[in-house]
């Protein structure tokens, strides 16, 4: 099994806004056209948040293939999107971890 982790780095002018639209919007859209399954938001402690919160997102995806596939057909359209959405005030960085 993949985990699929994506860190974001969000000011926190955004931060609610942010928040409830990946809740809302990415969430689901990542669950309907991937494999993916059991998502989950995760807050990053012990680290400087004057900027703002540091946040995780993870997924779990069955294969490596499934992985794959995602990043050939999905990964360069969301991200285009979530650039779009919140240009400079969301830095993101996507990472992929193998169960063992």
């Amino acid at each position: 099994m993949i985990i699929y982790n994506i860190t974001f780095q969000v000011e926190w002018s955004i931060y609610e806004a942010w928040l409830a639209w990946m809740r809302e919007t990415y969430i689901p859209s990542m669950l309907s056209i991937t494999a993916f399954s059991q998502p989950q938001i995760l807050r990053l402690l012990e680290i400087e948040e004057s900027a703002g919160p540091t946040l995780a997102v993870q997924f779990h995806a069955p294969s490596v293939s499934a992985y794959d596939d995602y990043l050939q057909l999905h990964a360069p359209a969301l991200n285009r999107v979530l650039r779009e959405k919140w240009g400079s005030r969301v830095v993101f960085f996507g990472t992929a971890m193998e169960v063992v």
